[in-house]
């Protein structure tokens, strides 16, 4: 039986799958897209759960399924060390309290640029001394109570996050600019027939103006609304003037929150409940890192020469078949390299 809301799927019940526009990672948001959850196991590659998903589906709802199929998972293993890593999408409040109750130890990324606790908490702590990790990372473990988990969140610093930072945050800030500039230029056009009018449209700009910019200059201008007609010969001093009222604003970029944006933006936040395991940084960022396997999938999967990064389907029963063969030919490749990678010497 299939429901038309993803909420309401059990996890072991297929579901409809809806091919509709949604948030394109290959920056080609005009065409209609399906996306894919996969679990993968994260020392050889090999898919354990693959499931399409509409094309506009929410990773941090879609994710809700996985942690069930994960918890279905945990009695076929006898090791205390089995987590569920994930990116940043994997953290909400909702997810990490389930897989608390379920039992699920994780590892993700907490997701900095959602959660206030989280923005706070590298705030707090990015002058803390930290100890090297890598040659680009130096990193801190923190206990933490989190969404009424208790957590150990690894604070981490990454040298090349701070680099690659440095213009995209930049360029950030220029795109802002240009965009409040064409606002006011609208505003330049408009005026109003009172000044309380023109400073409530003020106020309604400065909220919404970007963090990236800041208003340097807020004024109202008042101009004579010029009579129509000829004019008198002999002027009228007792006739009463009427007036307009437009904006003169003016926005610069805002150099402080840049700086604490390239700042905040290398600085990032992996989080567990295994908050009994005495972890080391290296330890506890590899495991993160672990995750890149399933993104190695995706790009196995989405490659021209794999004659499938283009789907042409329409039906619910031939776009899971075609997954469910995707699937598998990654299953057999993954398990492959595997194994010529760990080949004996001979």
């Amino acid at each position: 039986m299939y429901y038309e809301n993803n909420e309401q799927v059990p996890y072991n019940v297929p579901h409809k799958i809806n091919i509709t526009r949604g948030y394109s990672r290959d920056a080609h948001p005009e065409l209609v897209q399906i996306m894919e959850q996969m679990m993968v196991e994260n020392e050889t590659g090999i898919p354990l759960f693959m499931e399409p998903e509409n094309g506009n589906s929410n990773d941090s709802k879609a994710f809700q399924r996985m942690i069930k199929i994960f918890d279905s998972f945990k009695e076929y293993t006898d090791d205390g060390y089995v987590y569920l890593c994930g990116d940043s999408a994997l953290y909400t409040c909702d997810n990490v309290k389930m897989m608390h109750e379920s039992g699920i130890k994780y590892v993700t990324r907490a997701a900095d640029g959602k959660l206030k606790a989280v923005q706070k908490f590298i705030t707090e702590h990015r002058d803390d001394e930290m100890s090297a990790i890598d040659e680009v990372n130096a990193g801190k473990i923190y206990i933490v109570d989190d969404c009424d988990v208790r957590q150990k969140w690894l604070l981490v610093h990454s040298s090349v996050a701070e680099s690659r930072n440095e213009h995209s945050v930049e360029r950030s800030a220029e795109n802002e600019l240009k965009k409040q500039n064409k606002k006011i230029a609208e505003y330049q056009k408009t005026y109003y027939s009172c000044t309380p009018d023109a400073e409530k449209e003020i106020e309604k700009f400065k909220k919404k103006c970007c963090s990236y910019c800041k208003v340097v200059k807020a004024e109202i201008i008042k101009e004579e609304i010029p009579k129509r007609g000829r004019k008198p010969k002999v002027a009228n001093p007792d006739a009463q003037k009427q007036y307009q009222y437009k904006l003169d604003i003016q926005v610069a970029i805002d150099e402080d929150y840049c700086k604490m944006v390239k700042r905040n933006k290398s600085y990032f936040v992996i989080a567990t409940n295994d908050a009994e395991r005495d972890w080391e940084p290296a330890e506890l960022l590899k495991q993160y890192k672990s995750q890149s396997r399933v993104e190695r999938g995706f790009r196995f999967l989405k490659d021209p020469e794999f004659f499938a990064d283009s789907i042409f389907l329409s039906k619910n029963e031939r776009i899971q078949s075609l997954f469910t063969v995707m699937t598998l030919s990654l299953a057999v490749f993954s398990g492959l390299e595997w194994k010529l990678q760990n080949k004996p010497s001979a």
